[in-house]
């Protein structure tokens, strides 16, 4: 079906009365967006990739501390803070060991005592699920996402900058808009050099289904659009729930009647009032067939969560360390949180529809705004992430090349990345109110992925690693304790994480970015000054643990 007609129906009917829209206006930003000069932007057939990469975006609304994922200054931290955090944890200095009960694993997680891996006097701050994602070659962790171009610590230049990409926190498209750009105006290359993960061609990028989705993150700014371009009207951002409910579905006017008959009487009203009109509506009965098969898409899904997603039909584990990390058990089950039903939500359909090239995620996932009893909140929630991204990669793992439960594909799954970082990181002295107040220096968590060529020539390898290392800086007893970038050690800003994402769908940034070489996507201009570079962009993020020093 052609897309380009379901946007001109889209405008004899309304606009936006046929599909949802996935952001709610906020009075406290700008709406207006700047261009993006799509045609300078580096992408070749031998650069896009054989298959299609899926994208699964979780936004820490609110900015956690960094220190679940990051206990390697801790002694120094203790010793310098105003309120002491072995008053509330008990073995946070000492390494995992039954002796001394530690918490600290051997990476330098936040986990649980070790004598008592699940019982609930100390269950850590997800550290277990950390360390066993890491040591599984699931996830890599970066622990110097550093904000030094713009050092703002206010919630909203913050999420903006990371979700635009760039320093232009008014005027700049979401990132999410931006890749769906960037297909959209180099869809010839894409058409004719790639597939979906199930060996799908892609004849027509306008007839893929869902490809940009968000599940409970109405406010989301990555897709903010950019006026002097049109993407198909699917590639705007489509919201959905975590039940997977069908956003397509039509109320039929008589609950009890037959719904194939009322469907069909329905379009039967206007396909008279079509005829009856003597002008040409076809646009508007293509609308009303695309939406009936974007309903037939979607009602796989809706049933196989409307038992609270009994009819979702998870891998049984094999593997030891999968089902030690289980709790002994086989069974995969989602947490039964929040959390765990947005993340099963994205995962289910990144699997099941190839075609959904990026999700993102919010809703849950925010409120670590912790300037006060963090103690009390942190640590639970971090536990609640984890413990869902486990299970995640879990589902991931157990469907490669297996067929899938609603679909019956048989596809890799190693081309799905679930990216987890937040507006900002969080000041390590723990406060007179028990909380940490604003920092610049954040954990970036990435995890899965791992198909040759995709984020290294190898892929593997660049897997199960903690790169960069932080120091502690600010002075005894004062609120103005952070982390920082060691001397030497790699670091990259929150606008590199977009980058990054634009770079595994085939785009070649300049090898150095400055003045001379800006990254069309990622730079800034200044709005007073056309033409003027405020930032000439970001790179994307270095992979290569030979050139980024992880281990």
């Amino acid at each position: 079906m052609n897309r380009r007609l379901f946007l001109k129906a889209l405008a004899a009917v309304g606009g936006g009365a046929i599909l949802p829209q996935t952001f709610s206006l906020s009075s406290m930003y700008k709406q207006a967006n700047a261009a993006i000069n799509y045609s300078a932007v580096n992408i070749t057939a031998s650069s896009v990739p054989p298959i299609l990469p899926q994208i699964i975006n979780v936004f820490l609304y609110g900015g956690p501390s960094e220190l679940a994922g990051n206990l390697s200054n801790i002694a120094d931290i203790e010793a310098n803070s105003q309120s002491k955090y072995t008053d509330f944890f008990q073995g946070i200095l000492d390494p995992q060991d039954v002796a001394t009960d530690g918490l600290v694993t051997p990476s330098g997680f936040w986990g649980s005592n070790k004598s008592g891996i699940n019982n609930e006097a100390d269950r850590g701050a997800g550290g277990d699920d950390m360390q066993f994602l890491l040591d599984q070659g699931h996830m890599s962790v970066y622990r110097t996402m550093m904000k030094r171009k713009n050092t703002s610590q206010s919630h909203r230049e913050s999420i903006l900058m990371s979700q635009k990409g760039s320093l232009d926190i008014d005027f700049a498209p979401g990132f999410g808009f931006k890749l769906a750009g960037l297909i959209s105006e180099n869809r010839a290359l894409f058409e004719a050099n790639t597939t979906l993960a199930d060996g799908t061609a892609i004849a027509d990028v306008e007839k893929l289904v869902m490809p940009f989705v968000s599940i409970s993150d109405g406010d989301t700014r990555i897709f903010d659009k950019d006026s002097s371009v049109t993407v198909p009207l699917l590639f705007g951002g489509i919201s959905v729930d975590t039940e997977l409910d069908n956003p397509f579905s039509r109320n039929i006017p008589n609950p009890g009647a037959d719904p194939a008959a009322e469907e069909a009487a329905l379009d039967a009203i206007v396909q008279q009032s079509v005829n009856e009109s003597g002008k040409d509506y076809s646009e508007v009965l293509e609308a009303f067939k695309l939406r009936q098969e974007l309903a037939d898409a979607m009602g796989t899904f809706d049933g196989a969560f409307d038992t609270g997603g009994a009819g979702l039909n998870l891998p049984t584990l094999t593997d030891a360390a999968d089902i030690a990390a289980n709790g002994g058990n086989t069974a995969l089950v989602y947490p039964n949180t929040s959390i765990g039903r947005i993340m099963r939500a994205a995962v289910t359909l990144s699997i099941e529809n190839p075609g959904t090239l990026f999700t993102t995620l919010g809703g849950a996932f925010g409120g670590w705004d912790d300037h006060n009893n963090g103690v009390d909140r942190y640590p639970q929630r971090m536990r609640d992430v984890f413990a869902a991204l486990r299970v995640a990669m879990l589902h991931i793992k157990y469907l490669h090349n297996a067929a899938t439960p609603i679909n019956g594909l048989t596809r890799p799954t190693d081309n799905i990345i679930i990216n987890v970082f937040g507006d900002f990181g969080r000041r390590v002295n723990l406060n007179t109110s028990l909380g940490w107040n604003h920092g610049n220096n954040q954990n970036f968590f990435t995890l899965g992925g791992a198909r040759p060529g995709l984020r290294t020539a190898a892929g593997v390898d660049a897997m199960g690693k903690v790169a960069g290392t932080t120091v502690r800086v600010g002075d005894a007893g004062a609120d103005r304790q952070f982390t920082e970038p060691a001397s030497g050690s790699y670091e990259f800003e929150p606008m590199s994480v977009a980058s990054n994402i634009y770079k595994y769908f085939g785009v070649i940034h300049p090898a150095v970015i400055d003045e001379n070489n800006p990254d069309p996507l990622t730079s800034s201009e200044d709005p007073e000054n056309p033409g003027q570079l405020l930032d000439p962009g970001s790179p994307p993020i270095e992979e290569d643990p030979t050139k980024n020093g992880a281990v």
